[in-house]
This record gives structure tokens, C-alpha cells and sequence, in this order.
């Protein structure tokens, strides 16, 4: 993981760096951290070959940043060099669990969004003008009124929760 100097730090002149990464991956830094050591272990200091270290964190980082898909394509234009076949071959060995590592870390996004979104509907005020209570679901009120049938009390429920949603992830966004 890439170490950097944050704002934050600068503004306060400690001059220090913080333990953020750079980008945002598709696993997690954990595991990120794990695979990036078992190579280290396998090439630098099992080969001592750091070329080829470098070059499969490398491939980890652009099969993880959705670069490469097709594997024997990637492989075919790496060309005679030992260490690049050396890097590609370690990576291959860990391919299997970086894809499981891919999925579970979708899985893990998609749920705390779920989460997210349910606790900014749970959480968010009655609005006035959007609130539907059971008297007037059933009831005309008025004359003016129309009473809404089921189909019209839904689309408005989902439009009020889609615009929660909407809210929630803008204030995610900006955090």
C-alpha cells in the first residue's frame, strides 16, 4: 500500500504520511496487503528477483483494476523475458483467490449500501407533503381529492424512497 500526504496533514505541518490508499480497489487493503506479501515472499526473496516482483504486483493491480481480462492474451504479449514469465506465473497462482476476494468485497460494498440506505429511510423525518397516513390512503377527505388506488400509493412510497436513496448516497459521496 502506497503511503501519501493528505491535506490535512499538510495543513497542520506534521508533515507525516498517512496510511490511505491512493485508490479505491475491488478487494480489500487486506487482503490486497496479503497477496502483494505472498508474492513478495515468492519472487523477491524465494527467487531474489525483484523485476519480476514488481511486475506481478503490477498484473495484481490491473487484473484488479479490470485491465486484463483474458489471461493467455496477456500472457502471449509479455514476450521471452524470464522474469515477466516468472511474475506472470505467481500471479496465476493466486488468481483463483484475488477473484474470491473480488467477489466477496462486491458483496461486503453491496451490503453496507443496503445498509446505508436502510438506515437514511428509517432515520429520515415524515416530510408533510409526502406522508400518506391510513385515513387518507382510505378515505376521499374531500370532494376535490380523488382517492389513489394501490398501484398510485406504491409509485409514490417508491418515489419517496428512491429520493431517500438518492439523498443518502449524495451525502455519502460528500463525506
Amino acid at each position: 500500500m502506497k503511503t501519501i500526504e493528505t491535506k490535512a496533514d499538510k495543513a497542520k505541518g506534521k508533515g507525516e504520511k498517512s496510511l490511505k490508499p491512493t485508490h479505491k480497489r475491488a478487494i480489500s487493503d487486506n487482503a490486497y496487503a496479503d497477496f502483494t506479501l505472498r508474492l513478495e515472499l515468492t519472487l523477491s526473496v524465494g527467487c531474489r528477483d525483484d523485476k519480476a516482483y514488481r511486475e506481478a504486483v503490477e498484473f495484481l493491480d490491473r487484473y484488479i483494476g479490470g485491465e486484463i481480462d483474458a489471461v493467455g492474451e496477456e500472457f502471449s504479449k509479455m514476450g521471452k523475458s524470464g522474469s515477466g514469465k516468472m511474475a506472470w506465473i505467481a500471479f496465476a497462482m493466486i488468481r483463483a483467490e484475488v477473484d474470491k476476494a473480488m467477489h466477496r468485497s462486491k458483496i461486503a460494498r453491496e451490503r453496507a449500501m443496503r445498509r446505508k440506505a436502510e438506515k437514511a429511510v428509517s432515520q429520515a423525518p415524515e416530510s408533510p407533503a409526502f406522508a400518506i397516513d391510513a385515513e387518507s390512503q382510505n378515505s376521499c377527505g374531500s370532494k376535490d381529492t380523488p382517492k389513489l388506488n394501490r398501484r398510485e400509493r406504491r409509485q409514490i412510497k417508491q418515489n419517496i424512497e428512491r429520493e431517500l436513496r438518492r439523498a443518502a448516497r449524495r451525502q455519502a459521496a460528500m463525506a
